[in-house]
């Protein structure tokens, strides 16, 4: 087919119009790759979440005192800094697509920042013992299953599968280990596991795939 120019320079519509699409293709790309590191990022906080309060549990024999209960603050403080850090680069290399993404990184971390107080107070002002990290980890898939539902965040597609993949698999395994027999270090291992590596893996494959 022949290409009509648009101008004196032999610029033709087509060759245009191949150019958006092409410019379309990677910032979808790049969109996908953010969101898929950030998602690797929230699985790796949640893990260390986890293993902070079963080490301080274990060390103050399951009571906390008042202020571990508060030590999840700088876990998510440091995921949303990083959150916006590559928002923010994504946003230099495709400024008008991946805007959206960099305004709205407020979001996720207002999200994940009130959610992980509510399951705090849930989890560990209530009393429960050795069911206390079933517990948050079972309110912790609860949120991924809302959360790819609504997209009330806006996730791309790839996305949207990962916070459900990942919150099914938190919840269906806070079932099995609210049925095992075993001490609370181990309890609070296998959750920080199984609340971290679904995101983790699946974000890591977000990024791969983006």
């Amino acid at each position: 087919m022949t290409e009509t120019p648009s101008s004196e320079t032999g610029y033709s519509y087509q060759q245009a119009v191949k150019d958006l699409d092409a410019l379309s293709s990677f910032e979808a790309g790049l969109r996908q790759r953010t969101e898929g590191i950030c998602w690797a990022l929230w699985g790796l906080t949640t893990v260390g979440i986890f293993l902070t309060y079963g080490f301080v549990g274990h060390a103050w024999g399951g009571s906390l005192p008042w202020w571990a209960t508060q030590l999840w603050v700088p876990w998510i403080a440091a995921a949303s800094l990083l959150t916006a850090a590559l928002w923010r680069s994504a946003a230099l290399s495709a400024p008008q697509p991946i805007r959206e993404g960099e305004d709205r990184w407020w979001m996720h971390v207002l999200v994940w920042a009130g959610f992980t107080a509510l399951l705090t107070t849930a989890a560990f002002y209530l009393p429960g013992g050795i069911r206390v990290p079933v517990r948050a980890l079972f309110i912790l898939g609860s949120l991924g299953v809302f959360l790819g539902l609504t997209n009330i965040l806006r996730y791309t597609p790839v996305g949207r599968k990962v916070a459900l993949w990942g919150g099914a698999t938190m919840a269906a395994s806070a079932a099995t280990f609210a049925l095992l027999d075993v001490g609370y270090p181990i309890v609070t291992a296998l959750c920080a596991l199984a609340g971290g590596l679904p995101w983790f893996v699946g974000g890591l494959l977000e990024t791969v795939k983006g």
